[in-house]
């Protein structure tokens, strides 16, 4: 539990068709789970849980300081290339956090190194009807956890929240 809510403590490994493990080599799925676009990731959480939406991430944001620090307590104690000790996560409520970056189908699986950031994909789309879709992202060298929108054909990671 972090805060009120029940949160997979990795991120999700479900083996499915149009799902990728980060620069293609299947250890990585292991340790970084599998990468989604949107549209999949929307559909691969188990019975019981879900794709968290924007309110969600914030409360998980919010349960844990705020989004200005939320990164450090979230991300996993290893795997994050930091330029700065003080950038490595703590891993305080067992979220284990892990850079498994990110890919992109439509420019020939391009998987940039993994160890910098980490994308989650929200339920909640930027727009009725667009091609975009929220994520969240934490970054090796900065502290808190940001929001932003991009194609839902990209590649990002699932973390599966409780109902």
């Amino acid at each position: 539990m972090i805060g009120k809510q029940t949160w997979m403590a990795e991120n999700l490994n479900y083996n499915v068709s149009g799902s990728f493990c980060l620069a293609q080599w299947e250890p990585n799925c292991d340790i970084y789970g599998r990468l989604y676009n949107w549209t999949t990731a929307l559909t691969v959480c188990p019975n019981g849980w879900h794709i968290p939406s924007n309110a969600e991430w914030d409360e998980l944001m919010e349960a844990v300081g705020g989004e200005e620090i939320a990164g450090i307590g979230l991300k996993a104690t290893i795997r994050w290339n930091a330029i700065k000790s003080s950038y490595v996560g703590t891993d305080d409520y067992g979220f284990s956090a892990l850079p498994g970056s990110h890919g992109e189908e439509a420019n020939g699986n391009y998987f940039p190194q993994a160890g910098k950031d980490g994308y989650w994909w929200s339920a909640d789309e930027y727009g009725t009807n667009t091609p975009f879709a929220y994520y969240l992202n934490m970054e090796a060298n900065q502290d808190g956890m940001s929001r932003a929108y991009h194609n839902k054909a990209l590649l990002f990671s699932v973390r599966c929240v409780k109902n």
